[in-house]
């Protein structure tokens, strides 16, 4: 799978951005004027920010439901599979650290990639592909920074097939879908509620401290399997 969102707190004197209203022409379709494509070597090219940009932002809406799942589209409930547009679909994978997350409203059927954190110019845009996919139709070996520092290269292959600790800690994120994390529980992998019998909404376990083990890592790269598309040679 080639595939290849600032801080909590906001400068009240920086706009809002949205992408919207407008779009810019590029050699890989309409892009967000918020997004730009980079050239990520042999392993094809990556979104980064195109400007300095405040938490909260909203960088698109996802295009139309699409008939099934492939290597781009993300997955918003039982057979539904929407196609990131306007660049997102270019948006890397990071199993830690990430800095955008998809916002879905099942109501509504519509997802929007929202950033989680400031990011600065030029700076990679990141999300776990785990916290939407239930199971990946295209599964990849990850090189994220955080895998190379631990000298690992996890398996991506949607949420059911996590390790449990990894599985733990993007849950305490508060990023996993409630689609993915209805279908986890349904399998026995979330440990309910003992009162109402339950699990925690993303709201709530969003709202939980979050683990002392988690990475300080930055700087996530692109990396192979992630959500790129390969460049035509």
């Amino acid at each position: 799978m080639l595939l290849s969102t600032l801080r909590r707190s906001l400068v009240s004197c920086k706009p809002r951005y949205s992408s919207y209203s407008t779009s810019v022409k590029s050699n890989y379709g309409p892009l967000s004027p918020l997004i730009s494509i980079k050239d990520a070597g042999s392993i094809g090219v990556k979104a980064v920010a195109a400007t300095e940009l405040p938490a909260s932002t909203k960088l698109s809406v996802f295009g139309d439901p699409v008939p099934g799942p492939t290597m781009y589209t993300v997955c918003c409930g039982e057979d539904h599979h929407s196609n990131p547009i306007m660049g997102t679909q270019y948006i890397s994978h990071a199993c830690r650290d990430t800095n955008t997350r998809v916002e879905i409203d099942e109501v509504a059927q519509t997802a929007t990639f929202v950033l989680k954190s400031s990011v600065a110019e030029g700076e990679d845009f990141t999300f776990n592909y785990n916290s939407t996919e239930y199971t990946m139709s295209s599964p990849f070996h990850c090189q994220c920074s955080a895998c190379i520092a631990e000298g690992k290269s996890r398996w991506v292959a949607g949420f059911s097939e996590m390790d449990p600790e990894d599985r733990a800690e993007l849950l305490a994120s508060g990023d996993v879908s409630t689609y993915v994390l209805h279908k986890a529980s349904a399998d026995g992998l979330l440990r309910t509620n003992a009162e109402e019998g339950s699990i925690d909404s993303p709201s709530q376990s969003r709202n939980r401290p979050r683990s002392s083990s988690k990475s300080s890592l930055s700087g996530v790269v692109s990396l192979k399997g992630s959500r790129q598309r390969k460049i035509s040679s």
